[in-house]
């Protein structure tokens, strides 16, 4: 098998996405409050190695928390989970940035949903 090997030149950290898992994965949210005509993207704030929140309104209310977790030892995959803490609509975007892979996941306005693969990548 392969060792890919994550390349942390490949992921630029800025202030709308988190590179984690030493930069092998870009995640980003864009969000929008349709019944307010607005819309924009998640300012990104790193935790740990693996694990980062989103904001959107202001630097005081956490909206969305999300880690990739490398689970190879118990299935071959990368994981992905995320936490709501808010109805606000949003879509994740996370790139394998060593295959180019990209998923995505969606809460409609409106839900609170958190997500949980743990076959994302």
């Amino acid at each position: 098998a392969e060792d890919l090997r994550p390349d942390a030149e490949s992921c630029a950290v800025s202030a709308s996405a988190l590179c984690l898992n030493a930069g092998r994965f870009r995640v980003q949210v864009a969000w929008v409050v349709p019944a307010q005509g607005t819309s924009g993207s998640g300012v990104a704030v790193p935790l740990t190695a693996d694990t980062g929140y989103f904001l959107f309104f202001s630097p005081n209310n956490v909206e969305i928390v999300i880690k990739v977790v490398d689970g190879r030892a118990f299935n071959g995959r990368f994981w992905l989970f995320s936490g709501a803490l808010s109805d606000v609509g949003y879509t994740i975007t996370v790139t394998d940035t060593s295959t180019g892979t990209v998923r995505r996941y969606t809460n409609p306005s409106g839900s609170l949903t958190s997500a949980a693969d743990v076959s994302a990548f």
